[in-house]
């Protein structure tokens, strides 16, 4: 886990929608992987922009915003735990963010909570997260840095379901460069995004994340790769990103070898040796 915990904004307040204006939240992930029906990719810009008044809700999700509490009371229950709802931000882009439904006091297990009816019959019957939470929840591992968290299904006087649920590395990747692409074309119409980080750091990058100690954004230093002293290190924009051990690392969003001293990137793609293990290399990320 490695994220930016943001202290000072509480869900549901002015101050957190004036910030979402400037974010792309879990709830954003499907319109703009292209996995929401109800609402597109334009749609969403022109919300952003303010050109469009934004869904302010309805009964049902009224009625969720209720029962979520009692849902939290419930898991704190089941699993020992205090548990509170916090926002979170992701370590590498100020810009990518999640309103966490729960997560503990030691900030380690997090948890998305649903309390609809009809997703509620959907996760009995299968026990699967529905295909239009899915963005939902990869978002939200994405930005936390989490190997998995626990998905909760709940209806006052039924059975509480949880399950756990992992991250999806080839997906991830994926959604970070669509979102990445989203914000790009928000910023060509002028509309001014987070730029900055809040809060303060939580963990560490784990073996499946590279380190960093970045704090701002610089708009004009790109993150590339760069040749030092005749070796090949990845600038981020503020810093020299770096593998505690040799393996594999996420770098924005794709995988890349750290050999202890710098970073592999093959000619051309194939089948190589890494530390004794056979690893496919893409063109763009080892698999």
């Amino acid at each position: 886990m490695n994220f930016y915990l943001v202290d000072d904004i509480e869900q549901g307040t002015a101050k957190w929608l004036k910030w979402r204006k400037g974010v792309i939240g879990a709830s954003e992930a499907a319109i703009i992987m292209g996995e929401n029906r109800w609402k597109g990719r334009q749609q969403l810009i022109d919300e952003k922009r303010g050109l469009v008044e934004p869904f302010s809700g309805n009964a049902a999700t009224r009625e969720g915003h209720v029962l979520e509490e009692h849902a939290r009371r419930e898991l704190e229950k089941k699993y020992r735990q205090n548990l509170n709802a916090t926002i979170v931000q992701d370590v590498f882009e100020p810009f990518l963010a999640a309103s966490l439904d729960a997560i503990n006091t030691s900030n380690d297990q997090i948890y998305e909570i649903k309390c609809g009816a009809r997703s509620y019959e959907m996760v009995e019957r299968s026990r699967k997260v529905p295909s239009y939470y899915v963005a939902h929840v990869q978002h939200i591992l994405m930005v936390t840095q989490m190997e998995s968290m626990i998905f909760a299904a709940y209806r006052p006087q039924e059975p509480l379901i949880t399950f756990e649920v992992y991250r999806n590395d080839s997906y991830i990747r994926e959604l970070r460069r669509k979102e990445k692409d989203f914000i790009k074309e928000l910023e060509s119409h002028g509309h001014k995004i987070q730029s900055e980080f809040r809060g303060y750091q939580v963990g560490k990058a784990s073996k499946s994340i590279a380190n960093t100690e970045k704090r701002f954004v610089s708009k004009s230093d790109e993150p590339e790769w760069r040749i030092e002293k005749g070796l090949l290190r990845f600038w981020d924009g503020s810093v020299y990103l770096e593998g505690e051990d040799p393996g594999l690392y996420e770098l924005l969003g794709e995988n890349h070898y750290w050999d202890g001293e710098e970073w592999s990137l093959p000619d051309g793609a194939g089948t190589y040796d890494l530390n004794g293990e056979e690893h496919f290399w893409n063109g763009q990320s080892w698999e």
